[in-house]
């Protein structure tokens, strides 16, 4: 999910603006945004869900009550907000440079992302125990969080 919101994103979003001609990449800003909206209203369901597949997880979810959904919410919109930022630096750009900023956030998401696969030995101990409460497969929480309607 990093590197699709950290960076697919933004390339598609600046991909779109460029093929959009004249529109250019403030005209998607609307669609943008109500993404945003779309998605912070799925998060509820979202922690239902995975709150059936990981009692762990269905715990610390009742625990933090609404502040927990508050800030999924709010930082899938601080991520979306890097992709719209890598978006206008890519666009800004002349074609023959776009290559140059799109490495340059590649190698900052790459970095996010060995930080969440390696979070250090504590964040790990804690991960390893949700994960062995779990009672699901992979396969059965796939569908289960496949299900969900947006």
């Amino acid at each position: 999910m990093t590197a699709h919101i950290g960076l697919d994103l933004g390339i598609v979003a600046a991909q779109v603006a460029t093929a959009a001609g004249g529109r250019g990449l403030e005209a998607l800003r609307p669609d943008f945004i109500a993404v945003n909206d779309v998605l912070a209203a799925m998060v509820p369901e979202v922690e239902s869900a995975v709150g059936d597949l990981s009692p762990a997880m269905g715990l610390l979810d009742r625990l933090g009550g609404r502040a927990d959904g508050l800030a999924v919410t709010r930082v899938i919109a601080v991520a979306r907000e890097l992709a719209w930022r890598t978006a206008t630096d890519v666009v800004r750009e002349p074609e023959s440079a776009r290559a140059s900023v799109i490495d340059g956030v590649d190698t900052e998401v790459a970095e996010w992302s060995r930080t969440i696969a390696h979070p250090g030995p504590i964040m790990s101990s804690a991960l390893l125990t949700v994960r062995l409460l779990e009672r699901r497969s992979v396969a059965e929480s796939i569908d289960r969080l496949g299900a969900i309607e947006a």
